[in-house]
């Protein structure tokens, strides 16, 4: 251990978002559901059901014809400060502020030190708070667990708009009292006011050459711009007068503290200085030189202070973080050890975590690489309140923004922009817009604004109604990338696959020619109840076929079916009279249909309309659901549905049948799943792509 408070390079938990597995040093596993009960002082049954129920983070390892479980203690933690889960019979402790997930006391563990009577009140209390809480048993309510940023600008029937700007934007802020976009233009130099209620260029205001940092007052409105050439520019919101801070030093950041009162000025060759934005009173700080990144506490407690050359006790490539504790500024930690040159800092909105973008670190050859999970982009994550490192891990870009709670963070870079799940790491969100360079969301989230090289993009938020959590295997939402959100089982682009607008957001896009996206490696479907769905749109119905004289085509929608005989597994397909089919087994569709293996829907397939197709497979039947609405069902004939083959989608190893047209939304489930939960996964989409409203 770094006696900065660092953690160093082979300490670190190293998880690559990319593919779900982890890399970690073998004592940090937790390798049974038993020890992972025991690191939460829980039984077996109660961790299982948060796997199952909360998305607690548990990962499998396939061995043949079974798998093992592990866990790792940092995202137990992460899983933890945001869930605050249910115990048995009992609700845990409210956490106290600033402690860390593994230093919070529980409830059952105190319980032997509180008064008999405290102990009484303390099971009402729960009993009363479990009942209230508790969801009908027979539903999965459509509950909306965040926000999609592009979401409805980027489905069907909507688009995004864009607002040119006299120059390249360098970065945004949003005034919230004012209605104002404030966007920093460096040629020439300007700050442009966008009016977010008419969505056009209310003013422009000269500024000095070469602006690079923004900070908007929550108390009054003031603007702060900090300029390479070497002052900071304070401009009044309502009157858009200027006045000029004189400090010295070209600025490379500036940090304003919560109540507006203190500006922090960081100079890579002269220094950190802190200014009365009051008075214009101007104090240096005695720190090394090079700060270049500055990041404060939502409670204004903490000034994070990133370096460039080094830093106290870093070196070429593994420059340190210092931390100070406000108002008093004195320094109480130095984080190091890790790779890092000087990049952006922002903290958590709950102020939990501090997340560093690395620079090039893991990226230029003149740095040694160490700790580096590879070649590339990483951000640090550290715990605020131990001060020290929990992962280090890759990235598509600098980190830009949080939104929704904490719960995503946006990054930027100059291939677009991505959100990522601040929780799992997983990319949500993907779009391709060049150069962007800022984020900035309303306060009441429903909009986005993005800086990019031809203006700002403006974004229609979508309340991101996903499908219900209890029993989720999977989920693919095709939100310009291929990823798995439940379980990190991303899919690979086959053909010409593409994203374009879906019924949610994005979708993928297949031709009907050799297009279709495919999981490899995918967790066992036992005989267990399970049960898959999508939204599917076709472009066209199919071709003529020779050999059967139809106007149509068969197109698998979601598969797993086993190449070779008997061909386990089962398909979720249009057949080539337009109906639509789940079944299990056999060779090709029309086989699995004489043999009593599926079953088809009433409803058919019309070219250009999104339908919600469901597969279930319960334990004595299997059933087809469209738009919510049940179809058909007969009785299940088993012995071939456990299935070894990779999952496909728009296309199968066996009936090839490519899908033209789109997918979106495609969720696995491994538990039963009523038609009362079926209808309620299809109104969470109705819901999503509907005009908006409150949920």
């Amino acid at each position: 251990m770094a006696t900065d408070g660092g953690v160093r390079p082979e300490q670190q938990d190293i998880r690559v978002p990319g593919n779900g597995e982890p890399l970690d040093r073998a004592d940090e596993r937790l390798v049974s559901w038993k020890d992972i009960a025991g690191y939460f002082q829980r039984q077996v049954r109660t961790v299982q059901r948060w796997e199952r129920e909360e998305g607690l983070p548990v990962h499998r390892h396939q061995h043949k014809d079974r798998a093992s479980v592990y866990a790792l203690k940092s995202e137990l933690d992460v899983w933890l400060k945001a869930h605050n889960p249910q115990g048995e019979g009992q609700v845990a402790e409210e956490p106290e502020q600033n402690q860390t997930p593994h230093d919070r006391p529980w409830m059952g563990l105190r319980a032997g030190l509180w008064l008999a009577a405290i102990v009484v009140l303390a099971v009402a209390l729960a009993a009363t708070v479990l009942i209230l809480s508790r969801r009908p048993a027979n539903r999965l309510a459509a509950q909306p667990t965040g926000i999609r940023l592009f979401g409805k600008s980027l489905t069907e029937g909507h688009r995004f708009r864009s607002v040119p700007l006299p120059g390249i934007p360098e970065a945004v802020s949003i005034n919230p009292s004012r209605n104002e976009l404030y966007i920093l233009i460096r040629t020439p130099s300007l700050l442009a006011i966008l009016d977010t209620a008419t969505g056009r260029i209310s003013a422009t205001v000269p500024i000095p050459p070469e602006p690079g940092a923004l900070e908007v007052s929550p108390s009054n409105g003031q603007v702060f711009v900090g300029h390479y050439g070497g002052d900071v520019t304070v401009i009044e919101a309502e009157s858009r007068q200027t006045r000029h801070l004189e400090v010295g030093s070209p600025v490379t950041d500036i940090a304003l503290t919560p109540d507006g009162k203190r500006l922090y000025v960081a100079m890579e060759r002269g220094g950190l200085k802190r200014v009365s934005v009051d008075t214009g009173e101007q104090k240096r700080l005695p720190v090394v030189p090079c700060p270049v990144k500055l990041a404060v506490s939502p409670d204004g407690s903490r000034l994070y202070v990133n370096y460039q050359c080094g830093g106290p006790g870093g070196r070429l490539g593994h420059d340190t973080i210092e931390v100070f504790e406000l108002p008093s500024e004195r320094s109480i930690a130095v984080m190091g050890g890790f790779p890092n040159v000087g990049g952006e800092i922002r903290v958590s909105p709950d102020g939990s975590y501090l997340w560093a973008f690395s620079g090039q670190a893991c990226v230029e050859s003149i740095y040694d690489g160490v700790g580096c999970p590879g070649r590339g982009l990483i951000i640090n994550l550290f715990n605020t309140q131990s001060n020290s490192l929990l992962r280090t891990f890759p990235v598509p870009g600098e980190i830009d923004t949080f939104f929704d709670r904490g719960s995503r963070a946006v990054l930027c870079d100059m291939n677009g922009v991505n959100v990522i799940d601040t929780i799992s790491l997983f990319v949500r969100e993907t779009l391709p817009l060049p150069d962007a360079c800022g984020v900035a969301l309303s306060p009441d989230q429903q909009s986005a604004y993005i800086a990019f090289d031809k203006g700002v993009a403006v974004f229609e938020t979508a309340y991101a109604c996903n499908p219900p959590e209890n029993g989720l295997a999977s989920f693919w939402p095709a939100d310009g990338n291929p990823n798995d959100l439940r379980r990190g089982y991303h899919v690979g682009l086959r053909g010409d696959t593409r994203f374009g607008a879906g019924r949610i957001g994005q979708a993928f896009v297949f031709d009907g020619s050799t297009d279709y996206a495919e999981a490899a490696d995918l967790y066992g479907i036992e005989n267990a109840p399970f049960a898959v769905a999508a939204w599917v749109k076709f472009n066209s119905l199919g071709e003529p076929l020779r050999d059967a004289g139809t106007e149509q085509s068969p197109m698998s929608i979601v598969a797993r079916v086993e190449p070779a005989a008997p061909n386990r597994g089962w398909r979720l397909a249009k057949t080539d009279t337009g109906q639509f089919l789940f079944c299990n087994g056999k060779q090709s569709m029309a086989q699995c249909l004489a043999a009593g293996k599926g079953v088809l829907s009433q409803t058919r397939a019309v070219a250009g309309q999104w339908f919600h197709v469901t597969g279930v497979q319960d334990r004595d039947s299997i059933s087809i659901f469209v738009n919510g609405i049940l179809e058909a069902k007969r009785p299940l004939t088993l012995g071939e549905i456990k299935a070894t083959a990779n999952l496909t989608i728009g296309g199968n190893n066996v009936d090839s049948a490519f899908l033209n047209g789109l997918v979106d939304e495609v969720v696995l489930y491994h538990t039963r799943v009523s038609p009362d939960q079926v209808r309620s996964l299809y109104e969470a989409g109705n819901q999503s792509a509907a005009p908006r409203r409150a949920h």
